[in-house]
């Protein structure tokens, strides 16, 4: 960056040692006294998004993107556009990026995703077969291409799918995103013993990919449960707690927390924020770490989790940047650490959804997820044992806070919808709006795997369909 000046030196060496703040401080110095040189606001802006400060790091990118800049710059923008949930304007930046390199096919499953989170699914599947005319043997990209397509038996990228399948090398990455497309094109032929023979492969590869050893979870229940064991979150309230009310929606992956943030985030008076993982970032500077500082004292006060909320308001607010007065938040694990968030918001509440086992755990077998998370969903046992955990740690949290607590059961959601939604509406402390009954219409962008269910109307044809894997699921 520039000349290497000894802010610069400072500043890298407070990253490199975790100090983010104060490699912050740093590369402000620099940038004050020697001006704005892009390399010093590129280095700015990745210690700004590492904070969460995501508009902030946009700011320093733009400054930079003069309209005639390179292709890393532009997909950086993308990134942070993506991260900060300005979808239109990454695929807008990607469209540039694209403009300059049109034969990347990065660039087009990029934008090809993001259109399908924003509900276009045309123009998702024309980057789409594009990107795949230019790699014809990347079995992510078919894997991408087959997510938005219903499969009947004379439905052409099956043969593409197969053929690809033979060639790819076993246990690649090819190979286990080949195998995860052709059981979803198996389920929709309704042959579900050729689907679940597929689903084995590819969660065997995925499983040696990412090994998990499901003890670790089960280990970190019980240390919650002991650290937690007195915990009463009423407790830590006082004058100066925050009158900040989110609605948290959590429970296990696959169970129809997407659903339900659609369905609350239809409200006019919410906007929704989607899986953030904010809270326990915040947690972990006031309060500490359950996991890590459990032998020592954790700062269970009234005065950290006071801080605890302060800061998480005002990091959920910079995230969304809109002025609705509420949000929703659904980070899947805020099911772990629900008692420390009601102890530092005590208006908070928490939409904890309930679902038959067998769907869930077949659900989540189906799916690949993002590197590094859900890693108990590539074996069925695992995925048990991880059910049974959340079973535990919600009702030690009911024990303890359970008028915060608002559960809905999917299978009736989907049964009778206006009921449950007006029952949850109420339940979350909001005045009825009817848009809530039309979640299929909600515009905002979804980026989890159900980024196309949530776009057709609530209905039940997924409430039986496990049955036809009982044989398997047992």
């Amino acid at each position: 960056m520039g000349m290497v000046t000894d802010y610069v030196v400072q500043a890298r060496a407070r990253a490199a040692s975790g100090d983010m703040l104060g490699s912050l401080d740093a590369i402000n110095l620099e940038i004050t006294r020697n001006g704005p040189d892009p390399n010093a606001l590129i280095f700015r802006a990745r210690i700004l998004q590492t904070l969460g400060h995501l508009h902030d790091a946009l700011e320093d990118i733009r400054s930079i993107d003069s309209g005639v800049v390179s292709v890393r710059i532009l997909a950086y923008r993308a990134e942070l556009e993506e991260s900060a949930r300005l979808l239109p304007d990454a695929v807008e930046t990607l469209t540039r990026s694209i403009a300059l390199e049109p034969n990347n096919p990065r660039f087009l499953a990029r934008r090809a995703l993001l259109l399908q989170s924003l509900g276009d699914m045309e123009k998702a599947h024309s980057d789409l077969e594009r990107a795949i005319s230019i790699d014809p043997d990347n079995g992510e990209l078919l894997f991408h291409l087959a997510a938005i397509t219903y499969f009947k038996s004379d439905t052409p990228l099956l043969a593409r799918l197969q053929k690809a399948r033979r060639t790819a090398k076993k246990g690649s990455s090819a190979a286990f995103h080949l195998d995860f497309a052709l059981a979803k094109a198996w389920d929709q032929m309704d042959d579900p013993r050729k689907s679940f023979r597929h689903l084995e492969t590819a969660n065997v590869a995925m499983r040696t990919a990412y090994p998990f050893d499901i003890a670790q979870r089960h280990a970190t229940v019980r240390r919650y449960q002991r650290v937690f064991e007195k915990f009463d979150p009423s407790d830590f309230w006082n004058d100066t707690s925050t009158d900040f009310a989110p609605i948290f929606v959590t429970g296990m992956p696959r169970s129809g927390t997407t659903l339900v943030e659609q369905i609350i985030s239809s409200h006019g008076q919410v906007d929704a924020a989607g899986e953030t993982g904010a809270f326990f970032k915040v947690a972990k500077r006031f309060i500490g770490d359950p996991m890590v500082d459990a032998r020592r004292k954790l700062e269970l006060t009234p005065e950290a989790f006071g801080k605890t909320g302060l800061d998480y308001a005002e990091t959920m607010r910079k995230l969304v940047a809109q002025d609705a007065p509420h949000l929703t938040d659904k980070s899947l694990q805020t099911w772990m650490y629900l008692g420390l968030a009601a102890a530092a918001m005590p208006k908070a509440r928490f939409v904890v959804l309930q679902r038959r086992p067998e769907p869930t755990a077949l659900s989540n077998y189906r799916h690949i997820f993002r590197p590094g998370k859900q890693l108990f969903s590539y074996d069925l046992s695992d995925v048990a044992v991880y059910q049974s955990a959340f079973d535990e740690m919600l009702d030690f949290w009911m024990d303890r806070c359970s008028d915060a607590i608002v559960t809905v059961r999917y299978e009736d959601l989907v049964q009778n919808p206006e009921h449950e939604t007006r029952r949850l509406i109420a339940d979350v402390g909001l005045p009825w709006d009817d848009a809530c009954l039309s979640p299929d219409k909600n515009s905002r962008a979804v980026m989890t795997l159900s980024a196309s269910e949530v776009r057709q109307p609530i209905h039940t044809n997924s409430l039986h369909a496990w049955q036809r894997y009982a044989e398997y699921l047992s």
